[in-house]
């Protein structure tokens, strides 16, 4: 599901979409695929925060704590997307 981030190509008489995941969170009238996308967010970031507690090099730290970083501003842009109504 996460692959769905790309972005999309709008034909010439339309709109761009910024990314495909923008209009099926739009399209979502009950919070179905918005509850998915936030719980495969939180688990992925979870995971990652489970290797980095088992112990890592300071590369992969930094690198990790950029990821985690990464899924929190995630997480935080599709909790602030309006619920559509």
């Amino acid at each position: 599901m996460l692959r769905e981030l790309l972005v999309s190509r709008p034909q010439a008489d339309e709109r761009p979409e910024l990314l495909d995941l923008e209009k099926r969170l739009r399209e979502d009238p009950d919070g179905v695929y918005r509850r998915d996308v936030l719980f495969q967010l939180e688990t992925a970031r979870r995971g990652v925060q489970k290797e980095m507690d088992r112990g890592v090099t300071p590369d992969e730290y930094r690198r990790l704590t950029q990821v985690i970083d990464a899924l929190s501003a995630a997480i935080r842009v599709v909790e602030s997307l309006p619920p559509r109504r």
